[in-house]
């Protein structure tokens, strides 16, 4: 017997993963995270990667079997803004010099 995949279900997984990746990065970017030791912070940036990872893979299949724009949608933010967050702050204050 062949197992179906639910593409319904693959939207939500992806919608949660992806807004754990969310609260992930905004921690990080409040500093809420700053004062814990090292250990956590390896944890967390792999905790990150993979969350990441599987919000990616869930939308895809979850796209393959049922069109969702909300997980789309929601992964699409969550790129865009990481990579703004690193274009205006990190690489615009690295070259101007001031922190």
């Amino acid at each position: 017997m062949q197992l179906q995949i639910n593409g319904k279900l693959m939207n939500q997984l992806a919608i949660f993963f992806s807004t754990i990746v969310m609260l992930q990065f905004v921690a990080d970017v409040t500093g809420l995270t700053s004062n814990l030791d090292i250990t956590y912070n390896l944890i967390n940036i792999t905790a990150s990667y993979i969350t990441f990872s599987l919000a990616v893979i869930f939308t895809l299949i979850g796209a393959r079997r049922e069109l969702s724009k909300y997980a789309i949608v929601l992964l699409c933010s969550v790129v865009g803004i990481k990579a703004i967050y690193f274009a205006v702050f990190v690489i615009l204050w690295g070259l101007a010099g001031t922190p």
